[in-house]
Parts: structure tokens; sequence; C-alpha cells
């Protein structure tokens, strides 16, 4: 087992082989002259050591990743839907694809993903944007206003119609690290764990080439378990992008590729991650909003603005983390709520009770509307 020596030991090791081998030199207390010859080359080795170690601990995880070709999984863009309010008016507005929209209060902009229209005499569009820059900056609560970056004619508002939560940081060394433990579980393929594994490989990027959504919840359902009538070969995975979209058509068809197995660009095979002779069919989760309604006390000297927008964050959080068909539980919504400083009570009024989400539906933060007392 490599072994790091300090500077203590070296030297003590080197004046003992000196005393051990010869006779004449004899002196090597502190300052001498012999034990300075020793000590001089021990700091040098101690350092050795040292860079020994730290290039040991770099290589060693990027020869396995690089081995098993585990690249680290890259941010992701948050994405949703905001709805504009405009003046109405006596033509069509058009509001074209690549419309910046900046949220207040927050450095990240938003852009439209598509043209959108707002026919005559209407006064506001759902729209969904995109942000601009990856990461978990994008993720911004339901209600949060947006101003445009660019005039549109007749603007009145822009908010942010649920939470924004699909926006992912870049994976740690720690979560690396556990995905990679988790991988090698699944090497055998063909397991519930596999299964599992592979779905959270599928992604899709956009025009650019940036990964705008990614498999972030998913959850395997075998049929025949509560019907005997069904095959025992079928599965159903269903998954869910962590937004408020849940799972586009292009990540469904993305996440079948992986499970099945296909072609690469080169004609090579790239096995898939179910047992053969297994049907499994990628279902995207239907989304169920669950709003919440309460009074907030605050503490003196806090901004009641500023603490309630941290209680909707801290409440959205807690919803969004949910996986497919968890419940979402009421205490847990008071308790995110009271761990946000300068927060003394929480009384929801909605929820009343706990909120029992189906199997194959995945919790979203929906409407949370706050007072303060």
């Amino acid at each position: 087992m490599f072994q790091i020596k300090d500077f203590a030991s070296i030297a003590a090791s080197c004046i003992n082989w000196m005393r051990s081998t010869q006779k004449k030199v004899t002196d090597f207390s502190v300052g001498s002259v012999a034990r300075t010859i020793v000590e001089a080359p021990a700091a040098e080795i101690e350092e050795l050591y040292l860079r020994m170690f730290l290039g040991l601990k770099e290589a060693i995880p990027v020869a396995i990743y690089r081995t098993f070709d585990f690249e680290r999984l890259p941010a992701t863009q948050a994405s949703g839907t905001i709805r504009v309010q405009v003046s109405p008016s006596t033509s069509d507005l058009l509001i074209p694809a690549g419309t910046g929209f900046l949220p207040v209060n927050y450095g990240v902009t938003f852009q439209t993903v598509s043209d959108v229209f707002v026919a005559a005499g209407q006064s506001q569009a759902d729209i969904p944007v995109l942000a601009q820059t990856a990461g978990t900056g994008g993720n911004i609560p339901a209600g949060t206003a947006l101003d445009p970056t660019q005039s549109i004619s007749g603007f009145v508002s822009a908010v942010a119609l649920f939470s924004f939560s699909s926006g992912t940081d870049e994976e740690t060394d720690e979560e690396r690290k556990t995905r990679f433990a988790t991988f090698v579980a699944t090497l055998n393929r063909g397991t519930l764990s596999a299964l599992r594994y592979g779905l959270s490989l599928a992604f899709v990027r956009d025009s650019v080439g940036v990964i705008s959504e990614r498999v972030r919840y998913h959850r395997i359902v075998e049929p025949w378990l509560a019907d005997q009538s069904k095959p025992v070969a079928l599965v159903q995975a269903y998954i869910h992008n962590g937004g408020s979209t849940g799972a586009s058509s292009g990540l469904i068809v993305e996440a079948q590729k992986i499970i099945d197995g296909y072609y690469d660009e080169n004609g090579d095979p790239v096995a898939g991650w179910k047992a053969a002779g297994v049907r499994v069919d990628v279902i995207g989760a239907s989304t169920t909003l669950v709003a919440v309604t309460g009074v907030v006390t605050i503490a003196g000297g806090y901004q009641s603005a500023a603490v309630t927008a941290e209680v909707q964050a801290a409440v959205a959080d807690y919803i969004a983390s949910l996986d497919i068909g968890e419940t979402v539980i009421r205490s847990e919504i008071i308790a995110a709520a009271m761990g946000v400083d300068g927060v003394t009570n929480f009384i929801p009024s909605v929820p009343a009770t706990d909120t029992a989400i189906v199997s194959t539906a995945k919790a979203m933060p929906g409407t949370i509307a706050l007072t303060v007392a």
C-alpha cells in the first residue's frame, strides 16, 4: 500500500541508516552539519511523496472513468411557460422565436422557442421559453415577473405560470462517483436497476447543441403484478424532465432508443438496457400541479417581500424534488416554509391534508399564494 512519509520520519530514517553503517560521524543533533546534510534531501523527498500522492489521487478516477467512457453530466437549461399580457389590438401580434425575457431579480435571460401569435382582440398568450444559460440559476418560482429585453407592442406584463425546476448544474465529483457506483452495479443489464440507470442517460439537445432536457425522474411499473392477465414480459417506464411540461416526445423517443439498443452513426451496435424478450414501453409521466395557500408570520426586522419569495421558492423546491408517484406531505410543506430564515410561523390552508399522487404522475408546484400575518 502506498503510504506518505513526512519530513521527520524521512530524516529519522536517514540518520538511523547513517548511524548503523559507520562510526566516524556521531553528531546528529539539530543544527549539526551532518543533520543539515540529511534534512535538505528529506524536505525534497517529502514534497515528492506529496506530489506522487496527489497525482495518484487525480489519475485513478480519471483512468477508471475514461476506461468506461463515463463522462461527467453537463449542466442543463431550465425551461417553462410564461403568460404574456398585452393590450388588445385590432390585428394579430407576433412574438417571434428568440424574443428575450429577463426575470426580475434574476440574472438569466429566457428566450421563446417558437413563434407565437396573439390573435386580434386577445390580451394574453402562454409561451414556452428556454433559459439561455444552463444551470440552476434559471430555476424560478411560479409567479415570477419577467420583462422583455426588446420592445413588444402593447406589452403589459409577463409572469412564470409554474415553477421552473428543470435547470441543473454540472455534475459534481461526489455525484459522479455515486452515479458510477450505480453504473457498475447495473452492468449485467436486464434488471430493474439497469432500466432505471438506462433511463437516466436520456437527454435532448437544442439547436446549438446545449442539453435542454433530460430524464430527471423515472418510475418502473410491471403491470402483471397488479393484473395477472397482463403479460409478464411487459414493463412500463414512466419518465419526467422535472419541468412543467413533463417529457417531450423527443425525450421519450431518446429514452426508448437507449432502453432498446440502437446503432450509432458508424453503424456499430449499442446494447440496450432491457432483457431479451422483454417489452419496455417508455411513457411520459403526467404532471399533477399542487397549489399551496397559506399565511406566513415574519419576525421583526425582515423584509416581508423577500421572505415571502424565499418561502415560495422553498415550498416549490420541495414539491419539485418529489419522484414520480410520491405523495406530497403537508407537514413537509410546513417544514420547508419554517426552514426559511425570518419565518416564525406558517399555517397552510391548501392543501388541507397530504396530497396523494397516482403512480404514473409527478407532483409539480402550482400556484403558491402566500399572505403575511
